[in-house]
């Protein structure tokens, strides 16, 4: 990748804590205190990535929406009037400058 995002070595990903705490819990017997600990500590690491796979959904914006959605009706209206009578230069004006 040309910008490939770089990773600071440093920070650990929910990924990471998840995998270490799996291994911890491969090391420890079931049923004591500590396995406890690490059980609960798992499903708050689970419950944060899936808060953070939530969290990161793409979601455009209204004006997006908007300007898409405006776009498509002026497309519409211009096929519609070329049905019905001769289009002159002028309905090509209401279109947005990237689709000319």
């Amino acid at each position: 990748m040309l910008f490939a995002k770089k990773i600071d070595a440093e920070t650990s990903t929910l990924t990471d804590v998840r995998n270490a705490i799996l291994s911890e819990l491969g090391n420890t017997t079931p049923g004591t205190t500590e396995y406890e600990v690490l059980i609960q500590q798992l499903k708050t690491v689970c419950d944060l990535q899936h808060q953070d796979k939530k969290s990161s959904a793409f979601k455009p914006s209204a004006d997006t929406l908007l300007n898409g959605g405006l776009t498509i009706l002026s497309i519409l209206m211009i096929t519609r009037h070329e049905q019905l009578n001769v289009i002159t230069s002028k309905a090509f004006s209401f279109l947005p400058k990237l689709i000319r």
